[in-house]
This record gives C-alpha cells, structure tokens and sequence, in this order.
C-alpha cells in the first residue's frame, strides 16, 4: 500500500507537486477507509443484519454533520464556500441525492455480503473493485496514461488489499 502511496506523488515533471496537506489527507483517506470497513464488520458481529438499515441512516447523517462543520469552518476561515442558487441548485441537488443514495445502497450491499461471506473475501473484492474501476474510468474519462507506473500502481495496490486481508 505504501509503494502504491509514493508512485501515485505527481512527479515535478507532470506540473504538480506534491506537498504536505495532500499527504496527509491520503493518509487520513486510507486510515478512515480501513476504520469503516472493521465498524461494519463489528457492528453485524453485534446486531446481525438487523439494523443495517439504522447504521446506513446514522452513518450518513453523521457524515453530513462533519461536512457542515468542516465547510463553516472553511467559510469562517476565508469566505470561499460557493452556495449553489438558483439554476445551478437542482442539478447540485441531484448530483449529491445519487451520490448519496449509491453510497447507502454500496453500504447496505457490503453488509449483507459480510453476513454471507467473510471479510476476508468481501474487502479484498470491494476495494480492488473500486482501485479497478476508478483506474480504468480515469484513463477512458479523463485520458489519464496506462503506463509502466500506472500498471505498477494498480498491482501493488491491489497485492495490498489481499495481504492485508490474510
């Protein structure tokens, strides 16, 4: 995981660079990342499948109350938080309805999985999934390159996600 973390440092010569605050927020990324896959997996091993539903519904709206602090204190720190008005509010409104009821249904459909499958076949599927599609959707949407670093990338990080679930 770690190789797959310094390969994907944009190189000086690509006109980025990168710095501290974009590491930290990989890192950050990767940490909380892990740390809902094993809060899922606690929370089936004590309720069962019964409440997952309850667990999406709060999960959710706890993230929404993150995102709202973090965006005053964005605002409050220097008055660069865009509103969406008008015309540009209904599109705004669907895009974060579908992106959020796709996260719950991805959410739901990962617990029930760990309720048929152990974990150590569910997690190593679901993020070399992610890894898998959110590579290919790069290169197809934004022209990203597929080369040597770029392949490398993918199977280290793809070799992580199995060893880490051994």
């Amino acid at each position: 995981m770690l190789l797959t973390l310094f390969l994907s440092v944009p190189r000086k010569n690509e006109g980025e660079k990168a710095n501290a605050k974009w590491t930290i927020f990989v890192l950050i990324t990767f940490l909380l990342d892990g740390c809902l896959s094993v809060i899922q997996k606690l929370f089936l091993r004590a309720y069962g499948n019964d409440y997952s539903v309850s667990f999406v519904l709060v999960s959710a709206l706890f993230g929404l109350g993150i995102t709202v602090i973090v965006s005053l204190i964005f605002f409050l720190k220097d008055r660069r938080l865009v509103i969406p008005n008008g015309k540009s509010l209904i599109p705004f409104a669907v895009i974060a309805i579908v992106v959020g009821a796709s996260t719950g249904i991805a959410t739901m459909f990962n617990m029930q999985s760990l309720t048929l499958l152990d974990g150590v076949i569910v997690f190593p599927i679901r993020q070399g999934g992610l890894i898998l599609m959110m590579t290919v959707y790069g290169i197809i949407r934004y022209k990203d390159k597929f080369d040597l670093r770029t392949a490398v990338m993918l199977v280290s990080g793809l070799a992580g996600i199995v060893l880490l679930n051994l």
